[in-house]
This record gives C-alpha cells, structure tokens and sequence, in this order.
C-alpha cells in the first residue's frame, strides 16, 4: 500500500499478517464482492490485486467523515460548507496531539478506504438523518455514497441475566418519560453531581478504563449511593443499551455520542443530551443538535471543563421538556416515526446494486 509506506515497523507487521492470511482465504473462496471497514486497511490493495471488486463500509455518520475528509483534501483552504458541525478550539488541539501521538496509522490510512472503495461506498446512516451530508460525501469522493441504514441490532428474545432483568423491572415502576439513562466513561464525579442536582430518575453506566483498580463506591462522590437510592439504578461496565431505550419510560439519553448509541436514540425516538468526549463523538453531537434531536452540554470554551449546575440544566430541560425541550422530543418522535416505516425498500436497491456490480465485474473479467 504505497500511502503507508512510512508506517513503523511494528504496526506494518501487524497489517501485514492479515493481509496474508485473508490473501488465502480470497484465493480459497474466489468471492465476487468484498466489503471492508476502516480497521481492515489493507483489503482494498488485497482484492484489487485479485480482481475482486472492494466496497467500503463506513461505520460512523456521514457529517463527521466529510468533515475530516474536506479538511484532509483542503487543508484550510476552503470552508467547510455546513457551518453545523465545527470543532471547538480545545477539541481541535486535543485532536490534533491524538494525531501526533499515532503518526503509524495517520489520515493517509483513514481516508485510504474511501480512496480505492470500487465504485460506491456504503454507510450507516439514512438521508432522512444526514441526507445532504451523504451527497457532500459522494461529491469529495467522486463515488456514490450509498445509506444502509440504521443498522439496528435486533434484540430477539434472548434470556437476560438476573441483573439486566432487575434494570427492566425497576424501568416498569417508573413514570412515563420521567428517565434519564447515562453512558459515561470519564468526569465521573463531576457527572455524578449533575445527575443528582436533576433531581431526575436514572440508570447510570460507569466504566473504568481496562485496568484500572477502583470501584463504583470510590469513584462516585461522597454519600453519592445514599443520597440517590431509590431514584437511580447505577451499573458498572454493560446495561442493556437498546431494551433501555426502547422502554417508554426512558426520557432522555445522556451519552458520548459513538455512533451507534446515536443511531439507536433516534430509532427508538429518545432524546439526545450530548457529552462528547473526543474523535468523531464532537461531531455526532453537532449534527444531532443541528437536526434537532439533541442539546449539548456546556463546557468552558477553554478547557472543556464541565460545569454541574449548567449540565444539570440541560438534562432537566430535555426529559422535562422545558427551555427547548419540548422541541427536542416533537423533532426525535417524527424523525424516529420516518425511520420506521420507510421499510426495507432502499435496503433492497443497495442489495440490487451489489449484485449488479459482481455481476458486471465478472463478466468483465472473463472476457
């Protein structure tokens, strides 16, 4: 792959071994198609080399990879051309010595799928979310970006553990709307507080970083667990994020914007606070607020700090529906009724187009 000809040594040899190894699984299965993501820098050289037609497959929405992809082809010559999604000057320099500190797999990489996807490029999203964000995506591209999406996990009827089943049933007792559910990583006593000047029941995720010796007890402020009992369900590391949110007492979802907790906010018609925290998560957030489905927390310009008492504001305003957020929840409940039943027939015409597409590639390939 000559755009990462500089890459160090020791993550060349971690690319390399699965170029090998899926070389001969190609070689052993002939596929007429392949399709990739991101994590799998090396496919598109590998099928190219075998004639096999590669797809990318992006997995984050479609405002935060054209907004790194113009800037990656621009560089600072030309203006983004949705004002709705920036980065704020410390998010900037925060991604910025991210960037620094992993020169081996740089925007080169990033942006090689899109580069050499053949012909189209598939993502998970919908126009109705992002749709004039798609169009400035196959325009940067010069290929046609086509939605997939949401692609939204299926939840079955697979036996829940004794602790999931405790979170639905404590769900059950609570008011219609009247919920708040957290996903937090970091800041987690400032978050803490916040949650706890909402005066607001809720469902808080707390994980650590891998590795880290500490408890749910000592990370939380002081008296925490007491104060809150009965007005909230906290669990460590994993809650069942889709059946939380499909429940209809669920009144807002606090989270870090990854892509897929996006998604599924918006399908089940749950309103967004955002806390972003860092990457792409910055802009997920600005194109929720820019749709209407969500507001941010506030931060210090600055630094990136959190303020409880304004943080505590914007939750109570989204699931009380006040300030705004009456607005939030009429714009999420009509986007959420689009999305549903817009069926299954653009689904249908990318299956269409990726038959049509082996089917052309072979017949090219045997004459």
């Amino acid at each position: 792959m000559e755009k990462i000809q500089d890459t160090n040594p020791t993550t060349l040899k971690v690319l390399m071994v699965p170029w090998l190894a899926h070389g001969h699984i190609l070689d052993s299965l002939c596929p007429d198609l392949l399709i990739f993501d991101g994590y799998q820098p090396w496919a598109p050289e590998l099928a190219s080399s075998r004639k096999i037609p590669a797809i990318d497959f992006l997995i984050i929405g479609s405002a935060s990879v054209s907004f790194f992809y113009h800037h990656y082809l621009y560089a600072g010559k030309r203006d983004f051309p949705f004002s709705g999604i920036f980065l704020k000057d410390y998010e900037a320099k925060q991604l910025q010595l991210t960037a620094e500190m992993n020169i081996s797999i740089g925007p080169d990489v990033a942006f090689n799928g899109l580069e050499k996807s053949h012909d189209i490029i598939l993502i998970n999203t919908c126009n109705e979310i992002e749709g004039k964000y798609v169009d400035y995506l196959s325009t940067l591209s010069n290929k046609k970006v086509i939605p997939v999406g949401p692609l939204i996990r299926e939840m079955g009827t697979t036996t829940e553990n004794e602790e999931n089943s405790k979170i639905i049933q404590w769900l059950d007792k609570k008011d219609e709307s009247y919920f708040e559910y957290f996903l937090s990583k970091e800041e987690i006593e400032e978050i803490g507080h916040s949650l706890e000047l909402s005066e607001l029941n809720f469902i808080w995720v707390v994980r650590f970083p891998l590795g880290e010796e500490t408890n749910i007890e000592n990370a939380l402020p002081k008296g925490f667990l007491d104060r809150v009992e009965g007005k909230g369900v906290i669990v460590e590391k994993w809650a069942p994020q889709a059946r939380i949110l499909e429940h209809p007492s669920v009144g807002g979802f606090l989270c870090h914007c990854g892509w897929n907790s996006i998604l599924e906010s918006l399908h089940f018609g749950v309103p967004l606070i955002t806390m972003p925290m860092h990457f792409d998560q910055h802009t997920h957030s600005r194109m929720a607020v820019e749709l209407g489905t969500a507001m941010e927390v506030v931060r210090d310009d600055k630094n990136g700090k959190l303020n409880k008492e304004k943080t505590a504001e914007v939750i109570r305003n989204v699931v009380t529906e006040k300030n705004g957020g009456e607005n939030v929840k009429a714009k999420v409940k009509e986007l959420s009724k689009k999305i549903r039943e817009k069926g299954e027939e653009e689904f249908d015409q990318v299956v269409n187009k990726l038959l049509d597409l082996s089917t052309k590639n072979k017949q090219t390939v045997n004459t």
